[in-house]
């Protein structure tokens, strides 16, 4: 007698963002940006683009995808 097949769902977040200023492509492929937004109260952090040089934010969506935002005060 064989078993019947399981059936299984993986879903993965994207970690690919771009800056909101010049659109330069990042990865938090190491989680590095997670862990960060995980340890403050706010739930995103701060980021530096290495491209243009400008700071926005970064945090997850309820989706867990990366997302990357412009900063009212930079």
């Amino acid at each position: 007698m064989t078993p019947e097949p399981i059936n299984v769902h993986l879903s993965f977040a994207n970690i690919e963002y771009n800056c909101p200023y010049c659109g330069w492509k990042g990865s938090d492929k190491d989680d590095k940006l997670l862990n960060l937004c995980n340890k403050n109260k706010s739930g995103y952090t701060k980021v530096v683009c290495p491209e243009c040089g400008s700071r926005h934010g970064f945090t997850y969506d309820y989706k867990c995808d990366a997302v990357a935002f412009k900063l009212e005060k930079p």
